[in-house]
C-alpha cells in the first residue's frame, strides 16, 4: 500500500468511527447522566450507605497566611499562659 491510501484509510476509519486508539471515554453528557441516576464511575449503583463519623472533623484552614496568624496567636497565648 502506499502512503496515500494509507492516508485515505485512516481518514475513513475515523470518519466511521473505527479507529480507537484505546477505550473510548465517555462524554459530558453521559456522566451527568450516570451521576444522576446515582451510578459511580464504573456504572455499578452504589448500594452501601455512606459511613458518617460520630464526631465532625475539626475545621481545616486553607488559607496559609490565615494558618500562620492562628499559629502565632496559638504560641503568645501559651506565653501568656506561662507568665502567669
Amino acid at each position: 500500500m502506499n502512503e496515500a491510501a494509507l492516508v485515505r484509510q485512516h481518514r475513513q476509519a475515523l470518519t466511521q468511527g473505527t479507529a480507537s486508539n484505546g477505550p473510548s471515554r465517555p462524554s459530558e453528557a453521559e456522566l451527568v447522566r450516570q451521576h444522576k441516576e446515582g451510578l459511580d464511575a464504573d456504572g455499578a449503583d452504589d448500594e452501601t450507605p455512606a459511613v458518617h463519623p460520630s464526631e465532625p472533623a475539626a475545621p481545616t484552614i486553607n488559607d496559609p497566611m490565615l494558618a500562620r496568624a492562628l499559629d502565632l496567636l496559638k504560641g503568645l497565648a501559651v506565653i501568656q499562659a506561662n507568665r502567669l
